[in-house]
């Protein structure tokens, strides 16, 4: 604990028998990752007002009838996957996995000249899949939990061949990718509606002022 900060949220509440029960959302962050962010802040003389998590982040793009099912929103960018599972709308499961485009980027470069590029690249797309069933299936193993309905995918790696289709096949579910320009109505000139499917990590931060 020395090594973290801790915070919370209370995302519901529940009678169990006579007593009313708290269920509360754990975040935990390591120190040395926020203090290094802040200092940069710090040190162009910005005061920070508030420090988010990446992965609840997603939440901001759900449509209406979205917000009333259980959704797991995934966003594959550079070198690492963010992933949420809401449930009508509130976070019931975070997580962050060091995988996406950069393994498989490294990977395909270093094996294209012995003509092995698209096979490892089909390798890290099927570890990403297989990540984001791992992280489904330890939800839905709680006996209070909705199953997933459905998958938003975004970011950079959701463009790429095959992890769509990957994961219909592997989980049997709808996926999508969400376009944050048309969720937002947004159009910018010398921008293409996918090019933002590619910075909605970004655009979902960037919304948090907007509210």
């Amino acid at each position: 604990l020395d090594t973290a900060y801790l915070d919370y949220d209370v995302i519901g509440v529940k009678n169990a028998g006579e007593r009313e029960m708290l269920e509360v959302l754990l975040v935990a962050g390591r120190k040395d990752m926020v203090d290094s962010f802040l200092q940069v802040l710090l040190k162009a003389r910005l005061k920070p007002r508030e420090i988010e998590v990446l992965p609840l982040t997603l939440l901001r793009f759900l449509r209406r009838e979205e917000g009333q099912q259980v959704v797991a929103a995934v966003d594959v960018a550079r070198g690492v996957t963010n992933m949420v599972i809401a449930d009508a709308g509130k976070p019931r499961l975070a997580r962050m996995m060091p995988s996406g485009l950069t393994v498989m980027e490294r990977q395909a470069a270093a094996t294209r000249e012995e003509g092995m590029g698209d096979a490892t690249e089909g390798m890290e797309r099927e570890r990403l899949v297989v990540n984001i069933q791992a992280t489904i299936g330890f939800y839905q193993s709680h006996k209070e939990a909705r199953p997933v309905e459905k998958i938003l995918l975004s970011g950079t790696g959701s463009r790429g061949a095959g992890l769509v289709e990957g994961l219909r096949a592997r989980l049997g579910l709808p996926v999508k990718r969400v376009n944050p320009a048309e969720v937002l109505g947004l159009k910018v000139a010398g921008f293409s509606g996918e090019e933002f499917v590619d910075f909605s990590l970004a655009a979902s931060l960037a919304c948090r002022g907007w509210e």
